[in-house]
Parts: C-alpha cells; structure tokens; sequence
C-alpha cells in the first residue's frame, strides 16, 4: 500500500498501522479506514470510527450489518491492489460521496449501535430472566 501511495505522491497524507490498539485515538480521528479483513471478527474500533464520522473502505462480509456498500461504507468485492487503489482513489477524488457515505455511518450507528440502546436491552433480560421468564434456545441439537 505504501508504494502506491508514494507513487501518486500521497505518502505524506497516508499512515499504514500494524497493530491498531496502539494508536487508538488516530484510528479515530482519521479521515479514512482501509479494512481489508474478510472474516466477521471487527474490532471495536470501526464501529468507534464510523461512529465519530470516518469513511470505511473495507472487504465484503455477510455478518458484519452496519458495512452496507455506499451507506455506510465502500466494499471492495476484489482481492487485488489494483481494485483497492481505484476504490480508494473514487473516495479521494469525490470528497461529497465520502462525506455522504461517513454520515451514513454515523447515522447507522446511532440507531443501532447506541450503548444506551444495547444496556436498556441487557437490564429488559436481566430484569425477564429474574423474574421466571423463559428465552427458548435456538441453537442446534446436538447428538
């Protein structure tokens, strides 16, 4: 990634980053995300980013719910540099689409990610479980 970046004289402007719980607050603040991960596993801090107004370039994943392509994020379907670059490029050369996309995000987010949201439905269980409620197992029966 950095030697296309220094190619195209972008090199000043872009930070490539190992192990991201280091630099949490520049995961954060940054104006773009690169998440180039294909499993469903994500790291808090995508969701903190959209959260905050980042835009997200990432790989595809049925699971993940709030990478909806050209909502909420752009998803590069493809695996190769070349079509990463030319998605990145999109992004940097129409600044109101990725305006559009972050708010989009930020958005998404706030109506379901809310923590508010998230403990209101924890304390409904606690409060259904304490008082006899039974939630019935969907899960498969195992043998």
């Amino acid at each position: 990634a950095w030697r296309q970046a220094d190619a195209r004289g972008l090199l000043d402007h872009v930070s490539t980053i190992a192990d991201a719980t280091q630099v949490r607050n520049l995961m954060t603040t940054c104006d773009l995300i690169v998440h180039p991960h294909r499993g469903t596993r994500v790291r808090t801090m995508v969701l903190e980013a959209m959260a905050a107004g980042r835009t997200i370039l990432s790989a595809p994943s049925q699971e993940l719910d709030w990478l909806v392509d050209g909502k909420t994020a752009v998803i590069v379907e493809g695996t190769s540099g070349e079509e990463w670059a030319a998605a990145l490029l999109q992004l940097l050369e129409h600044p109101g689409h990725r305006l559009s996309i972050s708010s989009g995000a930020t958005e998404r987010i706030a109506d379901l990610h809310d923590p508010d949201q998230q403990a209101a439905g924890w304390a409904k269980l606690l409060a259904g479980v304490s008082e006899g409620v039974s939630y019935p197992f969907t899960g498969q029966e195992r043998s």
